[in-house]
């Protein structure tokens, strides 16, 4: 019993955390996206070549998955866990832009910061069509790597094929919002 509960403190210090800092913090601004679209939510920081957003997380059923493995694509990560409400009014909306978008380079991949059992249990309930990874400490640092200074759930990164952040959200995505920045993503794109 006591063995059960030493191992959960960490969990409980970080949900306390997460708590604390989305009282406090409830966005990151960051100012106008290089896609030319201006969001007082989400926009572009300076990407540094030196500062690649790689990570290497398990995947629910407990197997590393490199983000190398994603290379060449728009790259939503997505950090989240099963008792976030805000998380999981967004992640219906991932799962349709997923399914709507991945066939022209975008993919999800969500990061749970939650034991497996729950997540798990939240991934198949809502029918999650892209990649769910899980981690304790090591998933809030490559939040921490994200941007997420404050771990603030759900917070979500985009990454260009090529490497660099080119926009983070902090807080819930709000209804078009994403797909609004996957549009205007594909357009320049197309044209540049």
């Amino acid at each position: 019993m006591m063995d059960t509960l030493l191992k959960k403190i960490p969990l409980i210090l970080f949900l306390a955390i997460c708590i604390a800092a989305g009282i406090g913090v409830s966005q990151r601004q960051l100012g106008q996206s290089s896609t030319g679209a201006t969001s007082d939510r989400s926009a572009p920081t300076n990407a540094v070549a030196e500062s690649p957003y790689r990570f290497q997380l398990p995947d629910l059923d407990g197997q590393p998955q490199n983000s190398d493995q994603w290379q060449g694509k728009l790259l939503i990560v997505n950090f989240w866990a099963s008792w976030c409400g805000p998380c999981l009014e967004e992640m219906p909306r991932f799962i349709e832009l997923q399914r709507q978008y991945g066939n022209q380079g975008i993919q999800f991949v969500g990061i749970g910061i939650d034991q497996v059992e729950p997540l798990s249990k939240t991934a198949e309930r809502l029918g999650v069509n892209y990649p769910m990874l899980q981690g304790d400490f090591d998933a809030m640092q490559v939040a921490k790597q994200f941007g997420n200074e404050y771990g603030v759930l759900p917070y979500t990164s985009i990454i260009t094929p090529d490497g660099q952040l080119l926009t983070e959200i902090a807080g819930a995505v709000r209804e078009g919002e994403m797909a609004d920045l996957i549009r205007n993503y594909l357009a320049s794109a197309k044209n540049g």
